[in-house]
C-alpha cells in the first residue's frame, strides 16, 4: 500500500485569525457539511477505507465505501461516505492522491444539512516535510484568495489519520478540505453556469475576472484556462447576467513552488516562479485593480507573516516573493510573448 509516512507530528495549533476578516461569511440559509465543520482551527480527521484497494483503483472514478470521522469543541462525529481519488497530474505522481468524499444524502437531511454531499480533499502528495510544506502553502493561497475577494472556496485545514481496514495500518498526515461549489454558490446567491465555456470577455463581471486573473498572477499560476473553465469555478448573477469567477487548485504556483510542478513552455516559463499575466486586460484597465491590490498589501503581507502552520522560513520565503510581486508592478505587467 502505497500510503506516505509521515513522522509524528505532535503541534496542534489553533491558525491564524488573520486572514478571515474579508471572506463573505456563509448567510443564514448554508447549513451544509462544510459549514457544521468549519472554524479556523485545526479539524482532527480519521478516514477508514481499504486503502490497498483504493490504490489498485487509483486511475478509476469508482467510489468505495469508508468512515470519515472528525472532532470539534471536544465531540466527535462520525459519518459513513464513499471516496474515491481524483485529480489527472496528482493520480500518476502522488503517494496519496487527493480524494474526493462523498456524503449519504438522506444522512445529511436527518442531521439537519443541506444536501451538499460532495467535499474535496487535499492531502500531502508527497511524504516527509517537503510534502507538508506544500500543502501548507496552498492553504495559505486560499487564505490569501479569501482577502481578494468574496467569490472564493473557504479551506479548513486537517490533521489526517488514516486507517487501513484491510491490513490494519494506520498512517497520519496534513491537508485541507474545500468547500463544495454548491455551498459557495448558495452563499454568493448565484446559480450554476453550465454554458460558460468559450465565453467572451463582456460576459464576466469586470471586477470579480480582474481581481481572480491578477491574482494567478500574484502567486504565478498559469495551471487554468478561462476558455475551458479549467481549475475555475464559474457562478452566474442572475440579476446581472454576469459570470463571477472563483479559481482553485494552486500546487502548481510559484508561492507553492513544488518539485513535482513544471514550467509552462507555452509561455516560456523557465521557472514556476516567472510570472505570466494571462488576463486580456490592458494595463490601463488594470489600474483599478492594481490599486486594489496595494490597498491590501498589508492584510495580505500579515496573513502571510501569522501562517504559523509554516515553517519561518517558508514564512520567509513567500513573503519576499509577494514583496516582488508589488514592485513588479511599477515595471509593467508581464504577458506571453
Amino acid at each position: 500500500m502505497r500510503i506516505f509516512l509521515l513522522k509524528t507530528f505532535y503541534c496542534l495549533f489553533m491558525l491564524s485569525l488573520a486572514c478571515t476578516f474579508s471572506i463573505a461569511q456563509a448567510d443564514n440559509s448554508s447549513n451544509t457539511i462544510f459549514d457544521h465543520f468549519y472554524s479556523e482551527e485545526l479539524l482532527e480527521v480519521s478516514i477508514y477505507t481499504d486503502f490497498e484497494q483504493l490504490e489498485e483503483m487509483r486511475k478509476t472514478n469508482e467510489y468505495q465505501a469508508a468512515a470519515f470521522n472528525f472532532v470539534k469543541d471536544g465531540v466527535e462525529s462520525k459519518w459513513g461516505i464513499k471516496l474515491r481519488t481524483r485529480g489527472k497530474f496528482r493520480r500518476r505522481i502522488c503517494n496519496q492522491p487527493p480524494l474526493k468524499l462523498n456524503f449519504n444524502k438522506t444522512d445529511l437531511e436527518e442531521a439537519g444539512l443541506e444536501r451538499d454531499d460532495e467535499l474535496k480533499l487535499v492531502n500531502q502528495c508527497i511524504s516527509g516535510y517537503e510534502g507538508k510544506d506544500y500543502v501548507f502553502r496552498e492553504y495559505l493561497v486560499y487564505k490569501l484568495f479569501n482577502i481578494i475577494s468574496p467569490q472564493s472556496f473557504r479551506a479548513q485545514m486537517v490533521k489526517l489519520e488514516y486507517y487501513c481496514t484491510a491490513s490494519g495500518d494506520r498512517d497520519k498526515g496534513w491537508g485541507f478540505i474545500l468547500e463544495d461549489k454548491n455551498t459557495l454558490e448558495r452563499r454568493l446567491e448565484m446559480g450554476k453556469c453550465d454554458e460558460c465555456y468559450g465565453r467572451v470577455r463582456e460576459d464576466f463581471d469586470e471586477q470579480s475576472l480582474m481581481r481572480a486573473t491578477l491574482f494567478q498572477y500574484m502567486i504565478s499560476n498559469t495551471d487554468y484556462s478561462l476558455n475551458q473553465s479549467r481549475n475555475l469555478e464559474l457562478f452566474l448573477d442572475e440579476t446581472s447576467g454576469k459570470i463571477f469567477v472563483a479559481p482553485y487548485d494552486f500546487d502548481f504556483s510559484g508561492v507553492v513552488n513544488a518539485s513535482y510542478a513544471v514550467p509552462n513552455v507555452d509561455y516560456k516559463q523557465t521557472s514556476m516562479r516567472d510570472r505570466i499575466f494571462l488576463g486580456h486586460s490592458t494595463d490601463a484597465q488594470l489600474q483599478e485593480t492594481i490599486e486594489y491590490f496595494i490597498a491590501k498589501k498589508p492584510e495580505i503581507m500579515n496573513c502571510i507573516k501569522e501562517a504559523k502552520y509554516l515553517a519561518r522560513s517558508s514564512r520567509k520565503d513567500i513573503e519576499d516573493y509577494i514583496e516582488a510581486f508589488y514592485k513588479s508592478l511599477e515595471k509593467g505587467i508581464v504577458r506571453p510573448q
